[in-house]
């Protein structure tokens, strides 16, 4: 009897090494046509910590739709609308950051970056919605490679080439 779980997380963790720079690559390629070049790099930070945890844990709670693309994107709306009616003050932080714990109580939904996401828009002084699509558009394209993977994984460990994931 063999124990596959030592394998399976091997496996997650080469995953999760290979996910990050690649998509961080296709990201900062993105970022670097469309945004400004004064932030173009400053939201990667917080997307490669969610590239890490869905490719690290892909079983856990924090690969729905709503932890990887739903919960960043209110963050950072939040981190916007505290930044605009409080300034980049203690107390705007602090309500923009239990106004990110309260929405994933709300939405169940788990993705530690969404606080760095919401601080971020404030540091920025972020206001429209370029700062939100951005957040959007990057947490997308990590959730499509997510899930291509994901199913890739899965037909390869159906014809018994690998380990469920």
């Amino acid at each position: 009897m063999t124990n596959a779980r030592p394998q399976t997380d091997r496996l997650n963790q080469i995953a999760a090494s290979v996910a990050v720079p690649l998509l961080l690559a296709v990201l900062s390629g993105i970022q670097l046509a469309v945004h400004r070049p004064v932030t173009e790099y400053l939201l990667l930070p917080p997307l490669a910590v969610v590239i890490y945890l869905i490719f690290r844990t892909p079983a856990g709670e924090s690969t729905g739709l709503r932890s990887v693309i739903l919960l960043p994107c209110l963050a950072a709306i939040a981190g916007e609308i505290c930044w605009h009616y409080l300034g980049m003050s203690p107390h705007g932080v602090a309500i923009a950051t239990l106004v990110v714990l309260g929405l994933q109580f709300a939405l169940r939904a788990q993705m530690p970056p969404a606080l760095a996401i919401a601080v971020l828009a404030m540091l920025l002084h972020a206001w429209g919605p370029t700062y939100v699509l951005g957040v959007f558009e990057g947490t997308l394209i990590i959730f499509i490679a997510f899930r291509l993977w994901r199913r890739l994984a899965r037909a390869l460990s159906q014809r018994g080439a690998g380990p469920a994931f």
